[in-house]
């Protein structure tokens, strides 16, 4: 009975203790041990140059039991330890259209565009490098596990400069986007460091207007949702109505309709 596993290479190729290898007539497989130097080579050889052309690199393991009897209670978990490496796949995810652009035209706008991703640490900076996210040579790419080590302190000293979070969980997501949340600048001085060629009141401002934009567009929903029920309640109760709900849902339609937003919407509200 053979039960494969596949997964991040490097988290497969951990828990492999065996690989299989091509016979010397190169018509059969054969296993052989998977030494500390085997994985060292594989990584080197195999792994490293798929993800510097942004390719995933999955691994292929197994492990064999006598029987069907012989398995775990929970065959999900039984395959995590004592494989045997089959191979290493590359797999590419070729950016969407106009994705590049997009980066291109928050980053004219102010907007720093940063990248969260379960991939390993070559494989996502070498699709931020192809996105346009990873440009300068100060910043700074960090997997996860390293990632969740930082105290508060040594994290707001990195925010500004981390663009791309690898090997990440969603604890980590949670905690970086608590932490840029919070890490909006108080004093005129902390914005000017940050921040010298704009002007602290007007950056403010936009700010302060996108927030109560939010609240209003909240609030109308919120009013909108209340006229439809009360409509309809009169509507039963009586037909003295000045407006049906459908009316209500034509009216809202149309006073969200309108054109497309310019293209240079973001340097018009953040001028850089």
């Amino acid at each position: 009975m053979r039960v494969y596993t596949t997964g991040g290479s490097d988290m497969v190729l951990s828990r492999c203790v065996q690989q299989s290898l091509l016979s010397p007539s190169r018509d059969a497989l054969q296993t052989a041990a998977l030494t500390e130097t085997d994985i060292s080579e594989i990584i080197r050889g195999v792994i490293t140059p798929m993800a510097q052309q942004s390719l995933r690199t999955i691994a292929v393991a197994y492990r064999d039991f006598p029987n069907r009897a012989m398995l775990p209670p929970s065959v999900e978990e039984c395959p995590e330890q004592d494989l045997r490496l089959y191979g290493i796949l590359g797999i590419k995810d070729p950016l969407r259209k106009g994705v590049p652009e997009a980066v291109e035209i928050a980053a004219r706008a102010g907007v720093r565009v940063r990248m969260v991703t379960g991939d390993n640490k070559i494989t996502a900076s070498a699709i931020a490098k192809e996105c346009g996210i990873l440009r300068h040579e100060t910043d700074i790419v960090m997997e996860g596990p390293v990632f969740r080590t930082l105290t508060p302190k040594q994290l707001d000293q990195i925010l500004p400069r981390l663009v791309v979070l690898a090997r990440s969980s969603p604890k980590d997501k949670m905690i970086l986007v608590r932490r840029l949340n919070g890490n909006l600048p108080t004093k005129k001085e902390e914005w000017a460091e940050d921040h010298p060629d704009d002007d602290w009141e007007t950056q403010r401002d936009v700010v302060r207007c996108r927030a109560a934009w939010v609240v209003w567009l909240l609030l109308c929903w919120n009013c909108w949702i209340c006229g439809v029920a009360l409509a309809a309640v009169r509507r039963r109760r009586s037909r003295a109505v000045c407006l049906r709900p459908v009316a209500c849902v034509w009216v809202a339609c149309v006073a969200c309709a309108g054109p497309p937003p310019p293209d240079d919407l973001y340097t018009q509200v953040i001028p850089v």
